[in-house]
């Protein structure tokens, strides 16, 4: 019921205080308690840099600070990794909640000596209130997760009450994260075609494909309503294969039935994801062997986080897709961090320069001069 290496509760004992407290609660109909859920800020940074064996003395002091600053007033447990529970004892609103989590932010803002360093290290936290709608520790526990991220993206050392609101996020998110894994399934997605313009002679030159889902309930989907839940589950991967697939098996069809179409080309988005898989050259090629597309008539967009994983790295992959003989372009150009030589000494054929920029540099000096 004890944690090995701070000595604190457990999960195992944890979860069985909860659970108890929660019977009391329905027993008297009185849902006047609070649970608190801590996650460390940076502790991976210490593992990485330090070793394992200096993440767990840290952690045996952070437990330690953690509990002289709860004292008597709860049960604060080791979870699990870098994650702290607490619980605190009798009625519990609101304010005392947020009181027991700014003294226990208060006693890390201090920095620990761990093997001759000097280590900062904070924490989110999440705060659940009493509901009479808690049947189970893992609801509540849920929640205080779901608040503890928030308390994240906000900038982390810093804590945040669960409301209602979230759990609405929450479950909206999850069920939209379902969704996504049974429409590539059930072929909910589609792909439509954006023309590319020659400016100066106004000929149909190409197409950009762009991702539509047509969700069963929620009817017709642009990307920016669920990608970033595609990116965050890893489900963007077997998404962009499957578009880049379809994309080269219409133009394909397009250029062999219409010879007003015998010259157009493709430019279909590449996630960086996907791009850094090991035989995403070979992978391509298969794809344009199937469909019989030109390699000349495929150009892929890539964002400027291409270089994320190292620029070498980036660099070995994008000539390893360029001798296919396809394009290679560089989509948002100008909202991200890489430098204009990253892409001077890569095999890129364009820069699509961002709509930030574009859409108003008529009116807009700074942007006509970028």
């Amino acid at each position: 019921t004890h944690d090995a290496l701070t000595q604190l509760p457990n999960r195992e004992l944890f979860d069985r205080l909860m659970a108890r407290r929660l019977e009391q609660a329905h027993a008297a109909s009185q849902f006047d308690y609070a649970m608190l859920f801590l996650d460390l800020d940076g502790f991976k940074l210490v593992n990485d840099s330090l070793g394992h064996a200096a993440g767990d003395r840290l952690l045996i002091a952070i437990g330690a600070r953690l509990a002289a600053s709860l004292g008597e007033d709860g049960v604060l447990a080791r979870y699990g990794g870098d994650e702290f529970t607490v619980l605190p004892t009798g009625a519990c609103n609101a304010a005392r909640a947020e009181c027991v989590a700014r003294q226990m932010l208060a006693s890390l803002s201090e920095p620990f000596e761990i093997d001759g360093h000097r280590i900062y290290s904070g924490a989110s936290v999440g705060i659940v209130l009493g509901h009479d709608a808690y049947a189970t520790p893992e609801q509540v526990l849920r929640d205080a997760d779901t608040a503890m991220y928030r308390a994240k993206a906000r900038g982390k050392s810093g804590y945040v009450v669960f409301d209602e609101a979230m759990h609405a996020a929450a479950r909206a998110r999850f069920a939209l994260e379902t969704d996504l894994r049974l429409a590539l399934e059930r072929n909910e997605f589609d792909v439509w075609y954006q023309p590319l313009v020659d400016l100066r002679s106004g000929a149909l030159v190409g197409c950009e494909a762009l991702l539509r889902w047509h969700h069963p309930s929620r009817g017709l989907l642009l990307p920016p309503d669920f990608l970033p839940a595609a990116e965050e589950t890893g489900l963007i991967v077997p998404i962009d294969w499957w578009m880049l697939e379809r994309a080269c098996t219409d133009l394909a069809r397009w250029r062999r039935q219409y010879e007003a179409f015998s010259h157009l080309r493709v430019n279909v988005n590449v996630d960086d994801r996907q791009f850094s898989e090991r035989g995403v050259a070979a992978g391509i090629g298969d794809v344009l062997v199937r469909t019989g597309l030109a390699p000349s008539a495929l150009a892929l967009e890539v964002t400027e986080t291409v270089f994320r994983a190292g620029r070498s790295e980036a660099e070995g992959i994008l000539h390893d897709v360029k001798k296919l003989g396809v394009s290679l372009v560089v989509d948002d150009f100008g909202t991200g961090y890489s430098s204009l030589d990253s892409f001077a000494s890569s095999p890129f054929d364009a820069l699509k320069i961002d709509r930030s920029f574009v859409r108003d540099m008529e009116s807009n000096r700074r942007h006509r001069a970028i």
